[in-house]
């Protein structure tokens, strides 16, 4: 009788588990098809597009009518060449979702990965997903900050994994992935504003 209610309340459990997960995905599915976007999200798009299309640099700021031709320190480059291939391969509004589709996944997958990697019980997992997924409701506009968000979580699971053993294999693509982390974090507010002297 024991063992019968034991394996009842495990297939319970687990019938939850996948039911709220999959409402949470499903919320996150939802959130994707917004059609709401940063006002910046169209600079990046036309910064990704001069880059690829007409070798303009993406380290100089080509459309502000006061600080045309000053230096960008740390452009997203990666996210601008990302949004234009998006944008550009299928259309604006399901451009968004993919864009929005693409790096919740990531978030998720890479925040997923290192939960497996602590070996945390089913039910924590299940919370942070539900909290991330909530969390991620503030962070529906198409911003830097969705990738380095996923780098984020990557370089602090490599930093777990590559603590029992320190070498160079273990050590470089924790320094890239935060690097690159804090420089997509970075970066919307690093634009020089001082106009040249010329």
């Amino acid at each position: 009788m024991r063992i019968e209610n034991f394996q009842a309340s495990q297939r319970i459990g687990r019938i939850l588990f996948l039911g709220i997960a999959a409402c949470s995905l499903m919320i996150l599915l939802v959130t994707s098809f917004r059609a709401n976007v940063a006002a910046d999200t169209f600079w990046h798009l036309q910064m990704g597009k001069d880059w690829l299309e007409n070798g303009l640099s993406p380290w100089v700021d080509h459309y502000s009518f006061t600080f045309t031709g000053s230096a960008i320190v740390n452009p997203p480059v990666l996210f601008q060449v990302f949004v234009y291939l998006a944008l550009e391969n299928f259309g604006a509004y399901w451009g968004t979702v993919v864009i929005r589709l693409f790096f919740y996944a990531a978030i998720l997958t890479s925040i997923w990965g290192f939960l497996l990697t602590l070996k945390v019980p089913a039910i924590v997992r299940l919370s942070v997903l539900v909290l991330s997924v909530l969390l991620l409701q503030y962070r529906v506009l198409i911003r830097p900050e969705l990738l380095g968000y996923a780098f984020a979580v990557i370089a602090l699971w490599l930093n777990y994994k590559g603590g029992k053993i320190v070498s160079k294999r273990t050590v470089l693509p924790m320094v890239f992935l935060d690097r690159k982390s804090t420089r997509l974090n970075s970066s919307h507010s690093s634009v020089s504003r001082m106009p040249s002297s010329a």
